[in-house]
């Protein structure tokens, strides 16, 4: 009898919404502030240490990050990886694989900051901007380095999509 209590039912929806969760998990996009244009293809969140350790990888000059994800580590996180490695995360906001820009962001006028023997050494500050104009993002690309783009986010933002907005 109860099995068929209203409150069972309540609860296997509510776990069966989280296991879906964990199946399909939550994806987000760069936008713009200033155009709202999206930035990015559809990526998911780095944000339990398991995931930190499948889907990025550690160089002596950074976090290298897989395409279809992003880092924006939380200060729970951040401070898991100091327990389980013993040296802090060495990453100041958020970062992204070059793969997963967007063809809406495109490359800054001032070409001395696209400076780099094979690739963008990004060492003069965000080269990257909007098709609006807006500066988003600095591109690390040269050979020596893990290749990222890290955006800026007082013109950028990760925003949530809902399953309907996927499939468009």
């Amino acid at each position: 009898m109860a099995e068929n209590h209203p409150a069972n039912a309540l609860l296997r929806s509510w776990f069966d919404l989280r296991v879906n969760e964990m199946r399909e998990p939550t994806r987000y996009v760069l936008a713009c502030r200033i155009c709202r244009a999206f930035l990015s293809n559809p990526v998911r969140a780095i944000v339990t240490y398991p995931q930190l350790l499948e889907h990025c990888e550690n160089h002596a000059d950074g976090l290298g990050i897989a395409s279809g994800w992003f880092l924006a580590p939380s200060l729970e996180l951040r401070k898991v990886f100091v327990k389980e490695t013993g040296t802090q995360l060495d990453v100041p906001g958020s970062f992204a694989s070059l793969g997963d820009v967007s063809e809406m962001v495109k490359y800054t006028k001032p070409r001395h900051k696209l400076i780099g023997c094979c690739g963008i050494n990004g060492d003069d500050g965000p080269n990257r901007a909007c098709i609006c104009g807006a500066i988003v993002g600095t591109e690390f690309s040269e050979c020596f380095q893990t290749q990222r783009f890290e955006p800026d986010m007082k013109n950028t933002e990760w925003i949530r999509l809902d399953k309907e907005e996927l499939t468009k």
